[in-house]
């Protein structure tokens, strides 16, 4: 079970995981160590140190410190194995499935954001719902309706210019 944390916690260091959160880095240290605000208190001056190379946190000002997992025990306020399964789901590959499905989730959510300035994407609400489950047959769809239909319609009346 080390030997398993240990791996975990080098797939994932602590100075990344904090990166990740946003917690900005006031100043780097010549020995490997990096300084700044603690996450866990209010604080006028930064007191929140991380060695790099021991991949460990501490905090002068709460006198808190420990290890990745332990930072997530106290920053999300789960228990030992819970903050391991968190971090677990935190570094596992995305299947190409779900990351797929991720994406296009987003674009419809775009294209359907800005659907009003645009009058070529007024119809994506009718082209893609949004509970779809074959994505790639609605984006598909998508682009057939939106790109290709308006070119058959200029080509049928015969409106477009030759060189």
């Amino acid at each position: 079970m080390a030997a398993y944390l240990e791996q975990l916690k080098g797939r994932l260091p602590l100075l990344d995981y904090l990166r990740r959160i946003h917690w900005p880095p006031r100043c780097v240290g010549v020995s490997g160590e990096v300084l700044g605000m603690c996450p866990f208190h209010h604080e006028t001056k930064p007191s929140f140190y991380v060695n790099v190379r021991k991949n460990l946190f501490y905090c002068h000002g709460c006198e808190r410190g420990g290890d990745l997992i332990r930072f997530v025990e106290l920053s999300q306020g789960l228990s030992f194995r819970q903050s391991v399964a968190y971090l677990q789901q935190q570094i596992a590959p995305a299947e190409p499935h779900n990351l797929l499905e991720t994406a296009a989730v987003f674009y419809w959510l775009q294209l359907h954001r800005h659907s009003k300035p645009y009058s070529i994407c007024s119809n994506v609400d009718s082209v893609i719902p949004p509970s779809s489950k074959n994505w790639a047959s609605a984006m598909r769809r998508a682009a057939t309706s939106i790109v290709i239909s308006p070119l058959k319609a200029t080509a049928s009346t015969g409106s477009s210019t030759r060189a």
